[in-house]
Formats: structure tokens, C-alpha cells, sequence
């Protein structure tokens, strides 16, 4: 259980706000970065997507990434609400509610990560893919 306390921000997903933790702030870059890269490639390759191309890349890359961003956002909050609530004896530092909650705030921030960074490799495969498209027209 020592991984666990060498968590960064562990207890600060928990007891602030989560825009004051490092790893919630680069999760809400990359998903900014993901949802700006999604748009230039529909503006990009409109032609080559057509309307029907662009709205399935937005609604299900744009939106749903937006969408799983937000989820993140009110399941820590709903954590950080249970951590106030629960006396100190329950959520002490090494307490069972602490562990659990620590892991599940990991958990959310690591599953975010890997959904952002394999739609980031997804587009930018797919950029090239419709770059050689446009070239051959």
C-alpha cells in the first residue's frame, strides 16, 4: 500500500477543488488539445469527409471525449463529497474510505489518459490516412 501515498495529488482530488491538481489540469489540456485537433481535421478534410464524415467525427470523437471530461468532473466531485461528509476516523490518512477513494480518483484520472491518448494516435492515423486521399483526387 506505500504506491498509494506517493500518488501525486491523491489527497488534493479529494480535499480541493480539482482544478488545483497537476494530473486533472493535463487531462483538461489534452482533452482540449484532442477536441481543437478533431476540429482541424474536419475543417482539413471537409471535402474529402463529407457532411456525414464530419458530423460522425465530431458527435463521436468532439462530443464524447467532452463528454467523458465532464463525467470525470462530477464523479470527483461526488467523491470529495464523500470524503467531507465522512467523519475523520473514516477518512483519516491511511484509512480504508481514504485508500478507496485515493484509488478511485487514480483509477478515473489514468482511465481518462489512456481514452484521450489512443484518440489523439486514432486522428492523427487517420489525418494521414485522408492526407494521401486528398492526394490522390
Amino acid at each position: 500500500m506505500e504506491e498509494i501515498g506517493s500518488y501525486p495529488d491523491g489527497r488534493k482530488l479529494l480535499t480541493a477543488s480539482p482544478i488545483w491538481s497537476g494530473s486533472f489540469v493535463a487531462i483538461s489540456v489534452s482533452c482540449l488539445a484532442l477536441i481543437l485537433f478533431t476540429t482541424y481535421i474536419i475543417l482539413r478534410h471537409f471535402q474529402t469527409l463529407g457532411f456525414s464524415g464530419t458530423v460522425l467525427l465530431a458527435v463521436f470523437i468532439g462530443v464524447q471525449s467532452f463528454y467523458q471530461w465532464w463525467r470525470a468532473v462530477i464523479y470527483l466531485r461526488k467523491m470529495r463529497v464523500l470524503y467531507a461528509t465522512a467523519g475523520f476516523e473514516q477518512s483519516g490518512d491511511g484509512s480504508t474510505l481514504d485508500i478507496v477513494l485515493r484509488l478511485a480518483a487514480r483509477s478515473i484520472t489514468d482511465l481518462l489518459y489512456y481514452h484521450f491518448g489512443m484518440v489523439i494516435v486514432c486522428l492523427v492515423l487517420s489525418d494521414v490516412l485522408l492526407f494521401r486521399i486528398d492526394g490522390l483526387k
